[in-house]
């Protein structure tokens, strides 16, 4: 191999008329459509591999309806998130309960799980006050396609989620200060094969934690000690059996990343979505 060229490209449909054309040996984070048209391609090879990528609904927790749990409850009962993984994301997606990404080192399984069932949420909303359901906004900078579905399954439960989309800067300084009702949080933990990453970064009283709950803090500072794993999972359960409980996050769907590749191009994906190019050959 004498040169490898690298092109970043912002427009989806350019990088596919490259690999159509044999312009381009690699193409990758496709839509699911597409990769479904390109799979049908006797030149080209896909890839639909899982990842350590989540989508999440988190929520301002200090004022506003969100600040009562049985509200928080109600937005976990009325998105499908199983038809979204399976129908929208596709691929390895599925559908998530916990907190860090399920092939995490030490992710729990769940204790709380919350069926699609938006008669529940409507009842919920209704004992906290909203007979006839809300108005909010939903803001988001990353999955811009699972934020839409979302707040379509929020509206017909009566949670009526206005759409909002930010660059990363701006959504993170709505998201931190509290500032945004609801949100929608798309990370892949750095592509770090732990859960630690997750409990930590996000409810290890770090400006990312809008909870604060001394509870979930107890627990983690008792793991972080902790070099068993086991007891070091068992304490990430409690934290997290915590979390959902009290539904500070709303756990979505796992995403895949979709790889395009030329027939002759021998390349693994990795969870961790790191492209370790000296393993990869060409025929």
């Amino acid at each position: 191999m004498k040169n490898v060229v690298v092109r970043t490209q912002k427009d989806n449909n350019l990088m596919v008329g490259q690999i159509m054309t044999k312009q381009a040996d690699f193409i990758w984070r496709i839509s699911a459509d597409q990769t479904d048209q390109l799979e049908k391609m006797p030149e080209v090879r896909v890839v639909r591999s899982p990842t350590y990528r989540v989508s999440v609904l988190a929520f301002g927790l200090q004022e506003g309806p969100f600040k009562d749990v049985r509200v928080r409850k109600a937005v976990a009962y009325a998105i499908n998130r199983k038809s979204i993984a399976e129908n929208l994301v596709r691929g390895a997606s599925e559908q998530l309960d916990t907190i860090c990404a399920v092939a995490q080192t030490a992710c729990p399984k769940p204790g709380v799980v919350y069926d699609y069932n938006p008669d529940k949420a409507r009842e919920l909303l209704a004992e906290a006050g909203y007979p006839d359901g809300l108005d909010t906004t939903l803001t988001g900078s990353s999955f811009r396609y699972i934020a839409e579905a979302a707040a379509g399954d929020l509206n017909k439960a009566g949670i009526r989620a206005k759409l909002e989309f930010l660059i990363l800067g701006p959504f993170r300084e709505k998201w931190t200060s509290g500032k945004a009702p609801i949100f929608n949080l798309g990370t892949g933990f750095w592509g770090l094969g732990d859960a630690s990453l997750a409990f930590n970064n996000y409810f290890g009283g770090t400006e990312s934690d809008l909870s604060r709950d001394p509870i979930v803090l107890d627990a983690l500072k008792k793991a972080n000690a902790e070099h068993d794993l086991a007891k070091r999972e068992a304490l990430y359960k409690q934290a997290q059996d915590r979390i959902l409980d009290q539904a500070y996050w709303v756990p979505l769907v796992s995403v895949t990343t979709n790889y395009v590749l030329a027939k002759n191009l021998n390349f693994t994906p990795e969870k961790d979505e790191v492209q370790r190019w000296y393993l990869a050959n060409w025929n």
